[in-house]
C-alpha cells in the first residue's frame, strides 16, 4: 500500500502486471524484504488461480542481486545496550526522594523493567 501511495496510484489492482512488479522491486529496494513481498504476491496469484508475470523474470532477478549487494554495502544499525541493573539502581537513588512526579516515573521504570 505504501508503494501505491508513493506512486500516487489511487486504486490497487491484482493480478499484478510485469511493469508494476518491476516498479515495485525498484521502489522496495531491500533484498530480504523484497523476496518476502514477491513470495506473498506469488502466493496470492497461486491461490486465486492467476498467472504471475514471468516475462521480466531476468530483470527481477537482476534487481534482487543488485539489492543484495547494496544491503551488504550498507552499515548495520548499532543496537542499543539493554537496561542494566546499575541503571535501575541509579534511577532509584535519584528519584526516590523526589516529588510525586519523580516517584511516578520511578514506579513506571520499576514496572516496565
Amino acid at each position: 500500500m505504501a508503494f501505491w501511495k508513493s506512486e500516487r496510484v489511487e486504486e490497487f489492482y491484482l493480478p499484478i502486471s510485469g511493469a508494476v512488479l518491476e516498479a515495485f522491486c525498484i521502489w522496495a529496494g531491500r533484498n530480504s524484504s523484497l523476496r518476502k513481498y514477491i513470495a506473498g504476491l506469488k502466493a496470492w496469484h497461486i491461490y486465486h488461480n492467476e498467472q504471475f508475470p514471468t516475462t521480466n523474470e531476468l530483470r527481477i532477478n537482476l534487481l534482487l542481486k543488485a539489492s543484495s549487494r547494496q544491503d551488504a554495502l550498507e552499515t548495520t544499525i548499532i543496537k542499543k545496550r539493554p537496561m542494566m541493573f546499575w541503571h535501575m539502581t541509579y534511577l532509584w537513588k535519584t528519584l526516590r526522594s523526589g516529588d510525586d512526579f519523580d516517584k511516578a516515573i520511578l514506579d513506571l521504570f520499576i514496572v516496565a523493567f
